[in-house]
Order: C-alpha cells, then sequence, then structure tokens
C-alpha cells in the first residue's frame, strides 16, 4: 500500500479533473456506444470496444458522483481506481446513490470485475463471458442520465 505522501506525490504531475469533465466525457462514451448498437456494428458475439465503453461511461459518472461528494483527487486514483463497485460504494456511503438495489447498481456490478480486470481491453480467452445485453446497458445508464446530472451539476446551497 502507498503511503499518502506516495500516493499525492504520483498524482501531482498529473491535470486534476472537474465534476463537468468526467460528466461530458462519459456522456460522449456513452454516444459512441450508443452508435455502435445504431450502426448495425454489434454482432452477437461479445464486442469488447462497446463494453469498454460502457465500462468507461459507468466508471466516469461514477467518479463525477464522487467527486463532487468529496473525494479527493487522490482518491479518484489511487483508491477508486478502475474499480466501479468501489467508486460505486464510496457515492452510497455518500448517499449519492440509492441504497436499494437499481437497475444502474446491477449494472455497475454486472460489468465491475470485467472493467477492473481490463478485460474489454485486452480480451482474454475466456471462454464464457457473461455480460448484459448491450441496449439493457444502454437504456439503464440512459435512464439515470437525468438523476445525476441534476446531483452533481446544481450548486448545493
Amino acid at each position: 500500500m502507498l503511503s499518502k505522501d506516495e500516493a499525492s506525490r504520483r498524482c501531482s504531475n498529473r491535470v486534476d479533473t472537474t465534476v463537468g469533465n468526467l460528466f461530458g466525457n462519459a456522456k460522449s462514451y456513452l454516444a459512441a456506444a450508443d452508435r455502435i448498437i445504431e450502426g448495425g456494428e454489434l454482432d452477437l458475439i461479445l464486442n469488447p470496444a462497446f463494453y469498454l465503453l460502457i465500462g468507461f461511461t459507468l466508471e466516469l459518472l461514477l467518479k463525477a458522483i464522487c467527486l463532487d461528494a468529496g473525494a479527493t483527487q487522490t482518491e479518484l486514483r489511487m483508491v477508486i481506481g478502475h474499480d466501479l463497485h468501489m467508486a460505486y460504494r464510496f457515492a452510497m456511503e455518500r448517499g449519492r446513490v440509492p441504497r436499494v438495489m437499481t437497475e444502474f447498481g446491477k449494472l455497475v456490478l454486472a460489468l465491475r470485475d470485467h472493467h477492473k480486470e481490463f478485460v474489454f481491453r485486452y480480451t482474454p480467452d475466456i471462454p464464457e463471458l457473461v455480460v448484459p445485453p448491450p441496449a439493457y446497458c444502454v437504456s439503464v445508464i440512459k435512464e439515470n442520465l437525468p438523476w445525476i446530472e441534476r446531483s452533481i451539476l446544481t450548486p448545493i446551497t
């Protein structure tokens, strides 16, 4: 485990991001994933590009929520990293996502291990990779964008 000083030193040469940047980039990844479906590019065999984009979408949405909920840049990089479940838990513990299991939470859980282990980036030989259907992934995220946007982009007074 890195000390706090070491973690800060490693992160000091990186450009900090903002809630708005994370949210905007997440929407961009989602739009690209949606275009893959619309264009008929997604066949019945796993399309790693689609699921990579969905993973990035979830990661950035959750990081935007976490950053808005008080996470530091160091926590985003060194504690949460690419762990969708860790980001979801961080947001839930701060009252930013529902404690009851929603479809959004189910999607996070369904993709967390594959995303964290870079399965969609490097596509190792996995005999049967179980993933949610593409249309489900996009619809769940789209259904949740309005409340996420309202919660993170509305100034707290």
